[in-house]
């Protein structure tokens, strides 16, 4: 998170104020994360006058690290920085060939476990097979089973979903690249509620007036401005 200098309460709250007026009527949780820089401008009383640039960053009250719980190789990144994602969406996936090729060979090997042990407890039925032989083809069929669910879930793992809606602030990886269990690819924010941290000398903090023209700009959502009058 970008250091910030020490500067008079009073400032943090006035500029605070003008941004959540202009982006949303909701008050902000008071914990807060850094996720975007914006550059603030100051343009004296009209949009015309020379104008002076403040560079700050913008919070939200909620933000989430999304990553596989997987290790791998990134094959295709859906998103952008900027975009919205909606809960549920495909984010990204990672190379499944293995995975798909052992997902195949557990189902194959599953499948010849349950009709064997189908043929055997017909045969145990006819009281032509001892319990003990049919318990082990009983156990043959377990492990089958398990070693299906794992290599589904393995492949499963693979494919990476938003866990809730909001705007990706932050991608950390690029296609090709080796992910490891854990490690974040994309941060997703809450826009809904925001909160703006802006250092301001204090020596210029007197030059501010109220009705002065003031644009913040948010790199994170493609330059958009919300620019408005303080």
């Amino acid at each position: 998170m970008r250091n910030k200098r020490s500067i008079p309460k009073y400032a943090v709250i006035f500029y605070l104020s003008f941004v959540i007026s202009s982006c949303n009527d909701n008050a902000p949780s008071n914990n807060m994360l850094e996720v975007s820089k914006v550059k603030v401008i100051s343009a004296g009383k009209n949009v015309e006058s020379a104008s002076d640039e403040y560079i700050g960053t913008v919070e939200s009250s909620n933000t989430v690290d999304v990553s596989f719980i997987s290790t791998g190789t990134i094959e295709q990144l859906y998103f952008k920085e900027g975009q919205s994602v909606r809960k549920g969406q495909l984010m990204a996936k990672l190379n499944t060939t293995t995975l798909k090729s052992a997902h195949t060979a557990s189902v194959s090997t599953l499948k010849q476990a349950q009709d064997a042990y189908s043929r055997m407890n017909e045969m145990y039925k006819n009281q032509s097979l001892p319990e003990i032989k049919l318990i082990d083809f009983k156990t043959s069929l377990a492990k089958a089973q398990s070693a299906e669910m794992i290599a589904k879930k393995s492949l499963d793992d693979s494919y990476l979903y938003a866990p809730e809606s909001g705007t990706i602030s932050k991608k950390y990886f690029e296609n090709g690249m080796n992910v490891v269990l854990g490690a974040p690819v994309y941060t997703i924010m809450n826009i809904n509620t925001v909160d703006v941290n802006i250092p301001i000398p204090e020596g210029e903090i007197s030059g501010f007036e109220r009705g002065q023209y003031c644009d913040v700009v948010v790199t994170a959502l493609g330059q958009k401005n919300f620019g408005d009058r303080l």
